[in-house]
């Protein structure tokens, strides 16, 4: 009797099976269509966002090239930079001597004649003497020892946040750097701009030779 009992329900516990493997089937389907379309849709996103990033970085660069001296394409750079990551401060760069020039974005200090009066030696800012060496940019950790105690005093750095330096070369000289911070900072569309400065200051010196040779000739 309990064999015969138990044969009794094996035809529901196959029908049971069928239809619960049924809907596994049709479930997995569902996901695999709704994990297509999230896929679409994520890479639909991206083209938009690198789009738009292209777009921002292209604007940046004209304005940057539509200066007329170097100090307005370095105050451009500033600005501009701060399209991508929180806040920008430029330092100008002369025998050691680090000087405030331009800050834009977010818990910037001051006015711009406060910055003018921040002047500090390279060596009290190791962070920064590391990339004026290497003539390439470095990612620190703020500290009061890593970029000097005048400029954390001027401007408001949480303690071990990233700062990434940007240093600009002429010639094979430091004349500036930018520090950039925040939580997403996008660093390949900092150094274009940087390198678009570089250029564009080249750029504009070689006019100016060349057009005192000319007076020169003249």
């Amino acid at each position: 009797m309990p064999v015969a009992a138990e044969g009794c329900h094996l035809p529901l516990q196959s029908k049971i099976e069928s239809i619960c493997n049924d809907h596994l089937a049709r479930m997995a389907a569902e996901i695999g269509r709704a994990a297509e379309a999230g896929l679409e849709g994520a890479r639909q996103d991206a083209a938009a966002e690198t789009g738009a990033m292209v777009r921002a970085i292209a604007e940046a660069i004209r304005r940057i090239r539509g200066t007329e001296d170097s100090a307005g394409a370095l105050a451009e750079l500033a600005g501009s930079a701060t399209k991508f990551c929180r806040r920008a401060i430029l330092l100008l760069h002369s025998g050691g001597t680090l000087i405030g020039f331009r800050s834009a974005g977010e818990e910037v200090s001051n006015g711009q004649g406060d910055l003018a009066r921040l002047s500090f030696d390279l060596a009290s800012a190791p962070a920064i003497a590391r990339a004026v060496e290497s003539r390439q940019a470095v990612i620190a950790a703020a500290t009061q020892a890593s970029i000097s105690e005048k400029l954390w005093s001027h401007f408001p750095f949480e303690e071990g946040e990233e700062v990434r330096v940007h240093p600009l070369v002429l010639r094979n000289v430091v004349i500036a750097l930018v520090l950039v911070d925040g939580a997403a900072v996008q660093s390949a569309a900092v150094e274009a701009l940087v390198m678009t400065t570089e250029a564009w200051i080249e750029a504009l010196q070689s006019r100016q030779e060349q057009g005192a040779k000319w007076k020169l000739r003249g």
